[in-house]
C-alpha cells in the first residue's frame, strides 16, 4: 500500500500531504509507518498526531484497531474523506492527554509530533500510562544538530528539538528499555528480481554517528524487547542513479532557462546602454545649442545696453540743443525789445521781417 494523492488539504510546509509534498519528505514519513507495520499485527494501536491519516490507514491493514488522534479538525476531515478504514477511529484529541484507559494499548506511534509540543514531556508520560506492560512506544523526531546545520533558519513549527543524548535520556525516565534507530537518506546498490518480495539486506561497515543522523526513531518499552532489526525502506521510485540523472537533467534545464534569461537581460542591458548613449549625445547637442543661445543672448544684451546708452547720450544731446535754442530765442527776444535794436531798425540799419507789420510808436 502507498499513500494516495487525492487529499484536498494544502501543504503548508510542515504537515505532510500525500501528492502535495516533496517526494523525499514524503518517503521520510512513509518509511516510519513501514518500519512500524511489523510491530502492530493484531494489536490495538494509537497513532498520535495522525495528520491526514494515510499512516493510520496503512497500519490498520495489520492492526486489530487504530485510534488515530489529532488536534486539527481540518486534518481529520481530510482523513475521513481520503483514508477512511473500518479499523480506524478518528478522534480529535491532544497527544498530551490520550483519551484511553490505563494499560490498555499495545502500540503507540508518535512520528514527528513531540517536537511540536510545548509540554512534550506529557506525551512520554501519557504513553507510559496507557501502554500495557508489554506495549511499545514508537516515537521519532528530527536531530537538532542536523536540523540546525541543514537549515538557514530554525523551523518555525518546532517548539523543541532534541539531540541524541537528550532524547534517549528523557525516554529512559519512563521506559527502562529504549532502542534508538538513526534514520537517514542513504545511497544503496539494489539487486531486485522482477517478481518476489523477500529481501536480504547487507549493511556496510560505515560508521554510525548519532550526531550526523537526520532523524531519531525510538522503540520504547517497560519490558525487555526484541525490537525490529535495522530497517531499509526502498521507495517505489528508488532507482537512485536514474533519479539523480533526472534531477541533473532538470537542473540542466533550469540552468539553460536561466542562461537564456540572462542573455535576454544582457540584450536588454545593451539596448538600454545604446538608448542611454543616444540620449547622452542628444543631451550634449541640446547643451551645445543652449550654450550658443546663451552666447547670442549675452551679445544681444550687450548690444541692447550699447544702444540704450547711445539713446541716453543722444537724448541728453537733444535736450542740450533744445535748451540752447530756447536760450537763443530768449536772447533774440530781448534784443528785439532793446532800444538800440529799435533805433537801428528805425533808421534802417537792421531789417526785422517779423516786425515790419508792427506799427511805429
Amino acid at each position: 500500500m502507498s499513500p494516495c494523492t487525492g487529499v484536498l488539504m494544502e501543504f503548508t510546509g510542515e504537515r505532510v500531504i500525500p501528492g502535495k509534498t516533496d517526494p523525499d519528505l514524503m518517503n521520510e514519513h512513509w518509511a516510519r509507518y513501514q518500519f512500524a507495520e511489523p510491530l502492530v499485527h493484531g494489536k490495538l494501536v494509537v497513532d498520535a498526531g495522525c495528520g491526514v491519516g494515510y499512516g493510520s490507514a496503512f497500519l490498520a491493514t495489520s492492526a486489530r484497531l487504530v485510534l488515530a488522534l489529532d488536534t486539527s479538525a481540518e486534518a481529520l476531515g481530510a482523513a475521513r474523506e481520503e483514508y477512511a478504514h473500518p479499523k480506524v477511529a478518528l478522534i480529535n484529541a491532544d497527544c498530551g492527554r490520550l483519551p484511553v484507559p490505563d494499560a490498555s494499548v499495545d502500540v503507540i506511534s508518535a512520528f514527528e509530533v513531540i517536537e511540536h509540543m510545548d509540554d512534550w514531556q506529557t506525551l512520554i508520560s501519557e504513553a507510559a500510562r496507557v501502554l500495557a506492560p508489554h506495549g511499545q512506544l514508537l516515537v521519532s523526531t528530527p536531530n537538532r544538530i542536523y536540523s540546525q546545520e541543514s537549515r538557514e533558519e530554525l523551523n518555525p513549527f518546532h517548539v523543541h528539538e532534541f539531540e541524541y543524548s537528550e532524547f534517549e535520556s528523557e525516554l529512559r525516565k519512563r521506559f527502562p528499555y529504549v532502542m534508538l534507530f538513526l534514520e537517514n537518506h542513504s545511497d544503496a546498490i539494489t539487486f531486485i528480481p522482477p517478481q518476489g518480495e523477500e529481501v536480504c539486506t547487507q549493511l556496510g561497515g560505515r560508521e554510525r554517528d548519532p550526531e550526523s543522523a537526520h532523524f531519531f526513531l525510538a522503540v520504547c518499552s517497560k519490558q525487555p524487547q526484541h525490537g525490529p532489526p535495522a530497517f531499509v525502506f526502498l521507495p517505489s521510485g528508488g532507482n537512485v542513479l536514474r533519479e539523480r540523472e533526472q534531477h541533473v537533467k532538470a537542473l540542466l534545464k533550469q540552468v539553460q532557462e536561466l542562461e537564456r534569461h540572462i542573455m535576454a537581460l544582457q540584450e536588454q542591458v545593451r539596448e538600454l546602454e545604446q538608448e542611454n548613449a543616444e540620449r547622452t549625445r542628444w543631451a550634449q547637442e541640446l547643451n551645445m545649442e543652449l550654450e550658443s543661445v546663451r552666447v547670442d543672448r549675452t551679445k544681444l544684451i550687450e548690444r541692447l545696453d550699447e544702444t540704450e546708452q547711445r539713446v541716453i547720450e543722444r537724448s541728453d544731446w537733444a535736450m542740450s540743443l533744445e535748451r540752447e535754442l530756447k536760450e537763443t530765442q530768449q536772447h533774440l527776444a530781448f534784443l528785439r525789445r532793446s532800444i538800440v535794436f529799435r533805433i537801428s531798425r528805425r533808421i534802417g540799419l537792421i531789417r526785422d521781417p517779423k516786425a515790419e507789420d508792427e506799427p511805429m510808436p
